[in-house]
């Protein structure tokens, strides 16, 4: 079922951000299908794999540059 909607989350160290865009009549539906989202998650292994090696990818981009190093040490800091 079809509810134009747009629903977002995204993730940092500190906060977890969850938006979304709908129709005032479909508001309740899409409610229940953020619940969902959160509390019954569903990952897709193949893209999963895909998230992997992004952030392997990223942290071995990283290793080699010193500002991101501190930014690291820093963030673990504080």
């Amino acid at each position: 079922k079809a509810l134009g909607a747009e629903v977002e989350a995204e993730a940092g160290d500190e906060r977890i951000l969850i938006s979304g865009r709908t129709l005032a009549r479909n508001l309740a539906p899409t409610l229940a299908l953020v619940q969902e989202m959160i509390l019954e998650p569903r990952l897709d292994p193949a893209e999963l794999e895909l998230v992997k090696a992004d952030v392997i990818g990223d942290i071995k981009d990283e290793q080699g540059r010193p500002n991101a190093i501190a930014e690291r040490v820093m963030a673990r800091l504080t």
